[in-house]
């Protein structure tokens, strides 16, 4: 031990001089110009490295919480209170965000391990700092005080808001009482991050699925898929190598099984751990006062309670029951007349096959061939261009990244078209691979906020997402709901640079989750209009060939027959997650059968899965930070239909640059430093109305 701890030593001063670095450097001199630091963070390259960096911030911010301490007997301001809170939650932000692409990108087993491990740690540090009862007198105290009264804007927001969590952290509570809630949060953390790991680790398994069981499916389709000695190997975790053959084959059997193992991965491990967080997040919710752990995480929202949003997903099920019926009793005729049985039933496996048949039969659309109007590079390109002219911006790719955890990484600069002013940077991630986090999202690395020496941190993040990675015979074609899926992601990484707020608190992406991805659904509207379409959407093999209007009418066509049982989905998975987080104190977690309990919940909203299948243990939304929220999707679409509208009524459509600058202004920049509900009525020029929701349904 004693031979590295002088090595231990060096890497500990060599990243904190990094940190000091990173926070004091500007990119460029037009940073200086407008006072701001616009600068890349450093990433941490061993294990070494990343436990010094978790040892030095920690450490820092420990000296930070006994220097806020024993100055509280001065003279209490914003600065030395509120300010100083803000500060060490953003200093512990950009560690634990930083880890957590470490975690989710890195192409080194033991960095992504030593990065999990670590982050137990980050997190059980937050649950202390946040835990102490002196801290929050403090605060208590500089709120009675006649500064406190007096502040307005910004400041104020942030004095109530960090009051009212501070209330819902238990200092009520007796000692022993107050120990289990930070016990119970710590192993909530765990549990989860296992859950996700688990998750992961099972989606690199593989489905063997023999040549001869797909004869009748065009090989063309087939190439992006992986073929050894006469057998496709489809990856249990990704969803577009799997739809390739629950959209095209004719067989029931080779369907059902790649519906339901694709379902059951993991379950032998991640149902009890997912029974353990439901059980321990009601403990800390019966704790603190709540009915339900949904009560306590929507109470933040814009829905407020649980109740509001259970009625908010009976509605949508009773305005989309009709749709989804007729929806169904369309496949279930085309499965009659292609099996000859006059009892056929459309089974979950079913629907996507034979709403495929039924949409290139009858309306004429093939989404396979489609995928030629969408190369990922060309469709990147002219997505950046839009962005550019939607907000006003100027987007470049970075041509020599100083740090590339993989080849394929790509790094994009974002600047105001109009002043040069530098807003921040956005790493792009894109292609599946093997070891990296299965999912599609945006993460925020480096959030934006005004420091205390009167510059502007510029914010940087960004987009890990797993597109199909070009091979040596084809480049990387996306669908159409990718191509929605870039938009929509992309739209969070902006949401993350163009924010001006002062504080980390209220800083981009930092909105109610029943909003923050209204914003990002909005854009994805934005394919709809053959105008966008026009600017990049090109066949990769002979460019002069664009999608027709005959063609995009005939999508919209398409995607309206299917828009009962894309809603039900929804509802499906948005009742899954509330009614979870709505169990009480009278539940008897010790027999309690999660399986039965969403499959019953599967079948009342949507269609019946097999029995004994085990979805819920594939559904990470749940124990991933959506915990009772997930009905945010479908409360933001209701939002994101009422933006649209302004765009849809526009003569310039999607591409109207004054709308989209007051998008940015108005929406974008604002993050939660106001009320969401007063961002999108400056954004509107009215109050919000379902009325483009309802008409989505013919409603």
């Amino acid at each position: 031990m004693r031979k590295i701890y002088p090595y231990y030593l060096l890497h500990l001063y060599f990243v904190s001089m990094l940190y000091l670095l990173e926070a004091s450097l500007p990119e460029t001199t037009a940073a200086d110009t407008f006072n701001v630091v616009c600068t890349l963070p450093y990433f941490e390259t061993t294990t070494n490295e990343l436990e010094a960096a978790v040892n030095t911030t920690l450490s820092k911010l420990d000296r930070d919480i006994r220097f806020f301490k024993k100055n509280s007997s001065r003279l209490l301001t914003f600065e030395n209170t509120l300010g100083m809170i803000d500060e060490i939650n953003y200093e512990i932000s950009k560690l634990k965000k930083r880890l957590s692409v470490i975690k989710k990108t890195s192409t080194c087993d033991e960095l992504q391990q030593k990065a999990k491990e670590l982050l137990n740690i980050i997190n059980r540090w937050e649950i202390n700092f946040k835990a102490q009862k002196d801290i929050y007198e403090i605060i208590k105290r500089y709120s009675l005080s006649e500064q406190a009264s007096m502040l307005q804007g910004e400041e104020k927001r942030l004095l109530e808001k960090t009051i009212h969590e501070f209330k819902r952290m238990g200092f009520h509570l007796n000692d022993s009482q107050f120990e289990q809630l930070k016990k119970l949060k710590s192993e909530i953390y765990s549990l989860s991050q296992e859950i996700i790991t688990n998750l992961n680790r099972a989606g690199e398994e593989v489905i063997e699925i023999e040549k001869e069981e797909v004869a009748d499916i065009d090989p063309e389709i087939l190439k992006a898929i992986q073929c050894k000695d006469g057998t496709y190997l489809v990856h249990k975790g990704d969803r577009e190598e799997r739809m390739t053959f629950q959209r095209n084959s004719s067989n029931e059997i080779l369907r059902r099984r790649i519906f339901r193992v694709a379902r059951e991965r993991a379950r032998e491990k991640n149902i009890d751990l997912q029974i353990q967080v439901l059980k321990k997040r009601t403990m800390i919710a019966n704790l603190l006062g709540y009915k339900s752990w949904a009560d306590y995480k929507i109470e933040g929202g814009m829905a407020k309670n649980s109740e509001t949003v259970l009625k908010f997903e009976e509605n949508l099920t009773k305005y989309t029951d009709e749709k989804f019926q007729n929806e169904m009793e369309r496949l279930r005729r085309l499965k009659i007349e292609e099996t000859g049985n006059e009892n056929a039933k459309i089974n979950p496996w079913d629907v996507t096959y034979y709403q495929t048949k039924y949409i290139k039969e009858n309306l004429d659309v093939d989404y396979d061939d489609l995928k030629k109007f969408f190369e990922y590079v060309n469709t990147l390109n002219g997505i950046i261009k839009i962005y550019e002219q939607l907000f006003h911006l100027k987007i470049e790719k970075i041509k020599h990244i100083p740090y590339k955890w993989h080849p394929t990484l790509e790094l994009l600069r974002i600047s105001d078209a109009q002043t040069g002013k530098p807003l921040g940077f956005l790493y792009l991630d894109m292609f599946s691979r093997k070891g990296k986090s299965g999912s599609f999202s945006h993460q925020s690395i480096i959030s934006g906020k005004l420091l205390k020496n009167g510059i502007y941190r510029r914010p940087v993040g960004i987009l890990i997402c797993n597109f199909p990675a070009p091979t040596d015979n084809l480049p990387s074609l996306l669908s159409w709901n990718s191509v929605k899926t870039l938009f929509h992601e992309f739209s969070h990484g902006m949401h993350e640079i163009l924010t001006e707020t002062k504080f980390y608190k209220f800083s981009g992406t930092i909105v109610p989750r029943d909003f923050v991805e209204a914003p990002s659904q909005l854009l994805e509207y934005f394919i709809t209009d053959k105008r966008v379409l026009d600017t990049f959407a090109r066949n990769y093999q002979n460019p002069k060939e664009k999608i027709s209007h005959e063609i995009l009418e005939k999508i919209l066509k398409a995607e309206k027959t299917t828009i009962g049982r894309k809603y039900r989905i929804r509802i499906m998975l948005g009742m899954l997650d509330l009614r979870l987080s709505m169990l009480d104190k009278d539940t008897d977690f010790g027999t309690f059968d999660i399986v039965n309990f969403t499959n019953s919940i599967i079948e009342r909203v949507y269609l019946p899965y097999p029995e004994g299948s085990s979805f819920i243990a594939t559904f990470r939304h749940p124990f991933i930070g959506y915990d009772g929220r997930y009905y945010g999707y479908a409360w933001a679409d209701s939002l994101a239909a009422d933006m649209a509208s302004i765009f849809q009524t526009s003569e310039e459509g999607f591409l109207n640059p004054k709308i989209g600058l007051r998008l940015r202004r108005e929406v974008y920049e604002k993050g939660s430093s106001r009320d969401v509900s007063e961002s999108l009525r400056e954004f509107l020029g009215r109050k919000t109305n379902q009325y483009a929701f309802e008409r989505n349904f013919g409603i």
